[in-house]
Protein backbone atom coordinates (compact mmCIF):
# COMPACT_ATOMS: atom_id res chain seq x y z
CA UNK A 1 0.00 0.00 0.00
CA UNK A 2 1.56 3.51 -1.03
CA UNK A 3 1.72 5.86 2.08
CA UNK A 4 2.15 9.66 1.05
CA UNK A 5 4.51 11.57 3.55
CA UNK A 6 4.13 15.43 3.21
CA UNK A 7 6.15 17.58 5.89
CA UNK A 8 8.35 20.27 4.65
CA UNK A 9 10.87 19.24 7.62
CA UNK A 10 13.62 16.49 5.26
CA UNK A 11 14.31 14.35 8.57
CA UNK A 12 10.81 14.51 9.84
CA UNK A 13 9.90 12.60 5.81
CA UNK A 14 13.05 10.15 6.27
CA UNK A 15 12.46 9.33 9.70
CA UNK A 16 8.64 8.71 9.05
CA UNK A 17 9.94 6.91 5.22
CA UNK A 18 12.11 4.22 7.49
CA UNK A 19 9.52 3.39 9.39
CA UNK A 20 6.92 2.63 7.16
CA UNK A 21 9.21 1.12 4.55
CA UNK A 22 10.69 -1.15 7.63
CA UNK A 23 6.62 -2.17 8.28
CA UNK A 24 5.99 -3.08 3.99
CA UNK A 25 4.44 0.11 2.71
CA UNK A 26 5.70 2.03 -0.42
CA UNK A 27 6.98 5.45 0.79
CA UNK A 28 6.11 8.81 -1.31
CA UNK A 29 7.24 12.16 -0.24
CA UNK A 30 6.07 15.67 -0.63
CA UNK A 31 7.25 19.04 0.87
CA UNK A 32 4.91 21.32 0.75
CA UNK A 33 0.48 21.08 0.16
CA UNK A 34 0.70 22.07 -3.14
CA UNK A 35 3.30 19.04 -4.07
CA UNK A 36 0.86 17.03 -1.84
CA UNK A 37 -2.14 18.37 -3.57
CA UNK A 38 -0.45 16.93 -7.02
CA UNK A 39 0.30 13.69 -6.15
CA UNK A 40 -2.96 13.16 -4.67
CA UNK A 41 -4.18 14.08 -8.09
CA UNK A 42 -2.42 11.48 -10.15
CA UNK A 43 -4.36 7.97 -11.44
CA UNK A 44 -1.95 5.84 -8.84
CA UNK A 45 -2.44 8.43 -5.87
CA UNK A 46 -1.83 7.08 -2.21
CA UNK A 47 -4.74 5.79 -0.23
CA UNK A 48 -2.91 7.34 2.98
CA UNK A 49 -1.57 9.93 3.47
CA UNK A 50 0.56 11.48 6.84
CA UNK A 51 0.44 15.42 6.75
CA UNK A 52 1.96 18.20 8.85
CA UNK A 53 -0.02 20.55 10.17
CA UNK A 54 2.65 23.75 9.30
CA UNK A 55 3.75 23.80 5.59
CA UNK A 56 4.67 26.29 3.28
CA UNK A 57 2.03 27.19 0.69
CA UNK A 58 -0.66 24.86 2.23
CA UNK A 59 -1.10 24.04 5.51
CA UNK A 60 -2.20 20.65 6.69
CA UNK A 61 -6.17 21.46 7.69
CA UNK A 62 -6.51 23.79 4.47
CA UNK A 63 -4.87 20.57 2.04
CA UNK A 64 -7.95 18.23 4.44
CA UNK A 65 -10.44 20.56 3.10
CA UNK A 66 -9.48 20.94 -0.06
CA UNK A 67 -9.09 16.91 -0.27
CA UNK A 68 -12.73 16.95 1.34
CA UNK A 69 -14.58 19.57 -1.18
CA UNK A 70 -13.01 18.37 -4.47
CA UNK A 71 -15.11 15.41 -6.42
CA UNK A 72 -12.52 14.81 -8.67
CA UNK A 73 -9.74 13.46 -5.77
CA UNK A 74 -9.84 9.88 -4.66
CA UNK A 75 -10.43 10.52 -0.99
CA UNK A 76 -7.12 8.74 1.10
CA UNK A 77 -6.93 7.99 4.83
CA UNK A 78 -5.05 11.18 6.48
CA UNK A 79 -3.72 11.06 10.01
CA UNK A 80 -2.14 14.98 10.56
CA UNK A 81 1.02 15.23 12.42
CA UNK A 82 1.60 18.48 14.54
CA UNK A 83 3.45 19.27 17.83
CA UNK A 84 -0.37 20.71 18.71
CA UNK A 85 -1.96 18.79 21.14
CA UNK A 86 -4.66 20.46 22.49
CA UNK A 87 -8.84 19.48 22.45
CA UNK A 88 -9.79 22.10 20.15
CA UNK A 89 -6.72 21.82 17.87
CA UNK A 90 -7.97 17.70 17.81
CA UNK A 91 -11.41 19.00 16.91
CA UNK A 92 -10.05 21.31 14.57
CA UNK A 93 -7.91 18.81 12.33
CA UNK A 94 -10.48 16.63 12.40
CA UNK A 95 -13.04 18.92 10.92
CA UNK A 96 -11.15 19.90 8.51
CA UNK A 97 -11.71 16.05 7.01
CA UNK A 98 -8.40 14.48 8.50
CA UNK A 99 -9.17 10.78 9.78
CA UNK A 100 -6.93 10.81 12.74
CA UNK A 101 -4.96 12.79 14.17
CA UNK A 102 -0.80 12.55 16.18
CA UNK A 103 0.72 14.56 18.17
CA UNK A 104 4.33 15.12 17.67
CA UNK A 105 6.88 13.52 19.13
CA UNK A 106 5.03 9.92 18.76
CA UNK A 107 6.35 6.63 19.51
CA UNK A 108 7.23 4.06 16.53
CA UNK A 109 4.50 2.18 18.40
CA UNK A 110 2.09 4.46 17.78
CA UNK A 111 3.17 5.37 14.87
CA UNK A 112 2.49 1.52 13.41
CA UNK A 113 -0.72 1.29 15.35
CA UNK A 114 -2.44 4.22 13.76
CA UNK A 115 -1.05 3.17 10.15
CA UNK A 116 -2.30 -0.30 10.98
CA UNK A 117 -5.91 1.35 12.11
CA UNK A 118 -6.08 3.38 8.87
CA UNK A 119 -4.75 0.38 6.06
CA UNK A 120 -7.74 -1.52 8.05
CA UNK A 121 -10.53 0.84 7.40
CA UNK A 122 -8.71 1.63 4.05
CA UNK A 123 -9.27 -2.50 3.33
CA UNK A 124 -12.91 -2.24 4.42
CA UNK A 125 -13.89 0.74 2.27
CA UNK A 126 -12.55 -1.59 -0.54
CA UNK A 127 -14.26 -4.09 0.19
CA UNK A 128 -17.53 -2.46 0.28
CA UNK A 129 -16.43 -0.87 -3.00
CA UNK A 130 -16.34 -3.80 -4.36
CA UNK A 131 -19.12 -5.43 -2.50
CA UNK A 132 -21.61 -2.05 -4.21
CA UNK A 133 -20.26 -2.60 -7.69
CA UNK A 134 -21.21 -6.81 -7.37
CA UNK A 135 -24.89 -5.37 -6.31
CA UNK A 136 -25.36 -2.89 -8.69
CA UNK A 137 -23.88 -5.23 -11.58
CA UNK A 138 -26.64 -8.07 -9.86
CA UNK A 139 -29.47 -5.10 -9.59
CA UNK A 140 -29.04 -4.33 -13.51
CA UNK A 141 -28.95 -8.31 -14.52
CA UNK A 142 -32.29 -8.61 -12.66
CA UNK A 143 -33.09 -5.79 -13.84
CA UNK A 144 -33.05 -6.72 -17.51
CA UNK A 145 -34.30 -9.84 -16.40
CA UNK A 146 -37.34 -8.68 -15.27
CA UNK A 147 -37.73 -6.43 -18.05
CA UNK A 148 -37.51 -9.55 -20.29
CA UNK A 149 -39.91 -10.93 -18.43
CA UNK A 150 -42.36 -7.82 -18.22
CA UNK A 151 -42.34 -7.58 -22.34
CA UNK A 152 -43.15 -11.43 -22.94
CA UNK A 153 -45.83 -11.22 -20.34
CA UNK A 154 -47.16 -8.31 -22.26
CA UNK A 155 -46.73 -10.34 -25.90
CA UNK A 156 -47.92 -13.26 -24.28
CA UNK A 157 -51.47 -11.21 -23.45
CA UNK A 158 -51.43 -9.53 -26.67
CA UNK A 159 -51.49 -12.64 -28.72
CA UNK A 160 -53.83 -14.70 -25.91
CA UNK A 161 -56.11 -11.30 -26.19
CA UNK A 162 -55.86 -11.48 -30.28
CA UNK A 163 -56.38 -15.69 -30.98
CA UNK A 164 -59.52 -14.97 -28.07
CA UNK A 165 -61.33 -12.19 -29.95
CA UNK A 166 -61.09 -14.19 -33.04
CA UNK A 167 -63.37 -17.06 -32.50
CA UNK A 168 -65.49 -14.63 -30.32
CA UNK A 169 -66.50 -12.53 -32.97
CA UNK A 170 -68.72 -15.37 -34.73
CA UNK A 171 -70.26 -16.15 -31.63
CA UNK A 172 -71.46 -12.16 -30.57
CA UNK A 173 -72.74 -11.73 -34.44
CA UNK A 174 -74.84 -15.08 -34.58
CA UNK A 175 -76.33 -15.37 -31.15
CA UNK A 176 -78.26 -12.36 -31.42
CA UNK A 177 -79.74 -13.81 -34.80
CA UNK A 178 -80.63 -16.92 -33.43
CA UNK A 179 -81.86 -15.27 -30.16
CA UNK A 180 -84.32 -13.02 -32.28
CA UNK A 181 -85.43 -16.39 -34.63
CA UNK A 182 -85.66 -18.83 -31.37
CA UNK A 183 -89.20 -18.64 -30.27
CA UNK A 184 -88.97 -21.34 -27.27
CA UNK A 185 -88.76 -19.52 -23.85
CA UNK A 186 -86.09 -22.23 -22.49
CA UNK A 187 -83.96 -21.88 -25.55
CA UNK A 188 -84.31 -18.29 -25.47
CA UNK A 189 -82.95 -18.40 -21.84
CA UNK A 190 -80.05 -20.71 -22.78
CA UNK A 191 -79.11 -18.50 -25.81
CA UNK A 192 -79.01 -15.32 -23.71
CA UNK A 193 -76.79 -16.75 -21.47
CA UNK A 194 -74.45 -17.67 -23.93
CA UNK A 195 -74.21 -14.31 -25.36
CA UNK A 196 -74.13 -12.91 -21.50
CA UNK A 197 -70.93 -15.00 -21.19
CA UNK A 198 -69.70 -14.00 -24.92
CA UNK A 199 -70.08 -10.37 -24.07
CA UNK A 200 -67.98 -10.67 -21.26
CA UNK A 201 -65.16 -12.81 -22.45
CA UNK A 202 -64.92 -9.69 -25.17
CA UNK A 203 -64.97 -7.56 -22.06
CA UNK A 204 -62.18 -9.52 -20.19
CA UNK A 205 -60.51 -9.18 -23.55
CA UNK A 206 -60.51 -5.63 -24.14
CA UNK A 207 -59.59 -4.63 -20.80
CA UNK A 208 -56.33 -7.16 -20.60
CA UNK A 209 -55.58 -5.44 -24.26
CA UNK A 210 -56.31 -1.87 -22.72
CA UNK A 211 -53.44 -2.43 -19.95
CA UNK A 212 -51.35 -3.92 -22.42
CA UNK A 213 -51.55 -0.83 -24.40
CA UNK A 214 -51.53 2.15 -21.90
CA UNK A 215 -48.56 3.80 -21.07
CA UNK A 216 -46.70 2.44 -24.42
CA UNK A 217 -48.18 5.10 -26.86
CA UNK A 218 -46.40 8.54 -27.04
CA UNK A 219 -48.63 11.14 -25.29
CA UNK A 220 -49.98 13.92 -27.20
CA UNK A 221 -49.62 17.05 -25.14
CA UNK A 222 -51.39 20.18 -26.13
CA UNK A 223 -48.82 23.57 -25.85
CA UNK A 224 -51.94 25.65 -24.40
CA UNK A 225 -53.06 22.52 -22.17
CA UNK A 226 -56.24 20.83 -21.83
CA UNK A 227 -59.58 22.58 -20.06
CA UNK A 228 -60.30 19.94 -17.41
CA UNK A 229 -63.64 20.70 -16.66
CA UNK A 230 -64.74 20.02 -20.65
CA UNK A 231 -62.58 16.93 -20.70
CA UNK A 232 -64.92 15.58 -17.54
CA UNK A 233 -67.73 16.48 -19.55
CA UNK A 234 -66.66 14.72 -22.46
CA UNK A 235 -65.78 11.86 -20.74
CA UNK A 236 -69.05 11.76 -18.97
CA UNK A 237 -71.52 11.85 -22.18
CA UNK A 238 -69.02 9.62 -23.68
CA UNK A 239 -69.53 7.35 -20.94
CA UNK A 240 -73.53 8.23 -20.25
CA UNK A 241 -74.55 6.46 -23.83
CA UNK A 242 -71.74 3.10 -23.49
CA UNK A 243 -73.43 2.49 -19.89
CA UNK A 244 -76.63 2.38 -18.45
CA UNK A 245 -76.04 4.26 -15.67
CA UNK A 246 -79.84 3.83 -14.28
CA UNK A 247 -81.28 6.75 -11.80
CA UNK A 248 -77.91 7.50 -10.78
CA UNK A 249 -76.74 10.82 -10.72
CA UNK A 250 -73.70 12.12 -12.64
CA UNK A 251 -72.22 15.14 -11.64
CA UNK A 252 -69.35 17.50 -13.14
CA UNK A 253 -68.06 19.75 -10.82
CA UNK A 254 -64.56 20.66 -12.18
CA UNK A 255 -63.96 24.51 -11.99
CA UNK A 256 -64.17 26.20 -15.01
CA UNK A 257 -61.20 27.84 -16.28
CA UNK A 258 -58.79 24.92 -14.88
CA UNK A 259 -56.34 23.55 -16.93
CA UNK A 260 -53.69 20.56 -17.17
CA UNK A 261 -51.24 19.24 -19.54
CA UNK A 262 -52.73 16.24 -20.38
CA UNK A 263 -53.39 13.52 -23.50
CA UNK A 264 -56.99 13.76 -23.76
CA UNK A 265 -57.55 10.32 -25.32
CA UNK A 266 -55.63 8.75 -22.22
CA UNK A 267 -57.32 10.76 -19.60
CA UNK A 268 -61.01 10.04 -20.91
CA UNK A 269 -59.80 6.49 -21.29
CA UNK A 270 -58.95 7.15 -17.56
CA UNK A 271 -62.17 8.92 -16.29
CA UNK A 272 -64.01 6.22 -18.00
CA UNK A 273 -62.89 3.39 -16.06
CA UNK A 274 -63.62 5.43 -12.81
CA UNK A 275 -67.12 6.24 -13.78
CA UNK A 276 -67.58 2.35 -14.63
CA UNK A 277 -65.88 1.55 -11.62
CA UNK A 278 -68.23 3.54 -9.33
CA UNK A 279 -71.36 2.75 -11.21
CA UNK A 280 -71.05 -0.85 -10.54
CA UNK A 281 -70.78 -0.48 -6.53
CA UNK A 282 -73.32 2.54 -6.45
CA UNK A 283 -77.07 1.87 -5.88
CA UNK A 284 -79.75 3.63 -7.95
CA UNK A 285 -80.13 6.97 -7.24
CA UNK A 286 -76.85 7.26 -5.88
CA UNK A 287 -74.39 10.43 -6.73
CA UNK A 288 -71.56 10.46 -8.57
CA UNK A 289 -69.22 13.19 -8.59
CA UNK A 290 -66.08 13.97 -10.76
CA UNK A 291 -64.27 17.63 -9.09
CA UNK A 292 -60.51 18.93 -9.18
CA UNK A 293 -58.14 21.56 -7.16
CA UNK A 294 -55.00 23.31 -8.23
CA UNK A 295 -52.37 22.29 -5.85
CA UNK A 296 -48.25 23.91 -5.92
CA UNK A 297 -47.08 21.78 -8.59
CA UNK A 298 -50.41 19.43 -10.03
CA UNK A 299 -53.96 19.34 -9.84
CA UNK A 300 -55.95 16.52 -8.34
CA UNK A 301 -58.53 14.89 -9.69
CA UNK A 302 -61.52 13.10 -7.88
CA UNK A 303 -64.45 10.95 -8.47
CA UNK A 304 -66.47 10.19 -5.77
CA UNK A 305 -69.52 7.88 -4.94
CA UNK A 306 -71.76 6.89 -2.02
CA UNK A 307 -71.92 3.37 -2.77
CA UNK A 308 -70.39 -0.04 -1.47
CA UNK A 309 -67.11 2.18 0.10
CA UNK A 310 -63.85 0.16 1.07
CA UNK A 311 -62.11 -1.60 4.03
CA UNK A 312 -59.14 0.39 5.49
CA UNK A 313 -56.91 -2.95 4.30
CA UNK A 314 -57.91 -3.06 0.59
CA UNK A 315 -56.99 0.57 -0.33
CA UNK A 316 -53.05 0.05 -0.77
CA UNK A 317 -54.25 -2.80 -3.15
CA UNK A 318 -57.13 -1.48 -5.06
CA UNK A 319 -55.12 -0.41 -8.51
CA UNK A 320 -53.38 -3.60 -8.44
CA UNK A 321 -54.23 -5.71 -12.06
CA UNK A 322 -56.57 -8.34 -11.20
CA UNK A 323 -57.47 -7.33 -7.73
CA UNK A 324 -60.88 -7.53 -6.90
CA UNK A 325 -62.43 -6.57 -3.25
CA UNK A 326 -65.02 -9.20 -2.42
CA UNK A 327 -66.23 -12.03 -4.12
CA UNK A 328 -69.62 -11.23 -3.47
CA UNK A 329 -69.56 -7.77 -5.48
CA UNK A 330 -67.85 -9.79 -8.50
CA UNK A 331 -68.91 -8.58 -12.02
CA UNK A 332 -68.29 -11.21 -13.93
CA UNK A 333 -67.46 -9.11 -17.25
CA UNK A 334 -65.32 -7.23 -14.43
CA UNK A 335 -61.51 -8.19 -14.44
CA UNK A 336 -60.49 -6.19 -11.73
CA UNK A 337 -58.37 -3.96 -14.64
CA UNK A 338 -60.33 -0.76 -15.04
CA UNK A 339 -58.58 0.90 -11.84
CA UNK A 340 -54.52 -0.84 -13.15
CA UNK A 341 -55.45 1.03 -16.41
CA UNK A 342 -56.39 4.34 -14.63
CA UNK A 343 -52.94 4.10 -12.59
CA UNK A 344 -50.74 2.72 -15.61
CA UNK A 345 -52.14 6.39 -17.51
CA UNK A 346 -51.64 8.81 -14.34
CA UNK A 347 -47.96 7.39 -13.95
CA UNK A 348 -47.39 8.10 -17.71
CA UNK A 349 -48.44 11.59 -16.92
CA UNK A 350 -46.02 12.03 -14.12
CA UNK A 351 -48.75 11.67 -11.87
CA UNK A 352 -50.11 9.32 -9.09
CA UNK A 353 -53.51 7.68 -7.99
CA UNK A 354 -54.57 6.61 -4.83
CA UNK A 355 -58.05 5.96 -2.88
CA UNK A 356 -60.03 7.11 0.40
CA UNK A 357 -62.82 5.66 1.80
CA UNK A 358 -64.65 5.73 5.51
CA UNK A 359 -65.40 2.03 5.40
CA UNK A 360 -68.03 -0.08 3.84
CA UNK A 361 -71.21 1.05 2.75
CA UNK A 362 -69.63 4.80 3.21
CA UNK A 363 -68.97 5.74 -0.30
CA UNK A 364 -65.46 6.05 -1.85
CA UNK A 365 -62.79 8.78 -3.47
CA UNK A 366 -60.70 8.12 -6.24
CA UNK A 367 -58.05 10.43 -6.53
CA UNK A 368 -55.72 11.13 -9.43
CA UNK A 369 -53.16 13.63 -10.06
CA UNK A 370 -52.24 15.61 -13.07
CA UNK A 371 -49.59 18.26 -14.41
CA UNK A 372 -51.18 21.55 -14.35
CA UNK A 373 -50.79 23.91 -17.20
CA UNK A 374 -48.23 26.24 -16.01
CA UNK A 375 -45.77 23.16 -14.11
Amino acid sequence: MKVLITDDDLTTRLTLGLYLKKWGYQVLEAASGPEAWECLNRPDAPSLAIVDWVMPGLSGPQLCRQIKASASVIKPYIILLTARGERRDIVQGLDSGADDFMTKPYHPDELRARVSVGARVIGLQGQLFDMNRQLEDRVRERTREVERLLRHKEELLQHLSHDLKTPLTPLVSLLPELLRQEADPDRRQMLELMLDGAHNIRSMITRVLELCQAGSAPLRLNPGGEDLRALANSALEAFRHAIPVGSRDLCNEVPAGLRVRADVASIRQALKHLFDNAVKFTPDRGRIVVRAETGPDAVTVAVQDDGLGLEPHELPLIFEPFHKVDPSRHHLGAPGLGLSIVKTIVEQHGGRAWATSPGLRCGAVFYFTLPSESS
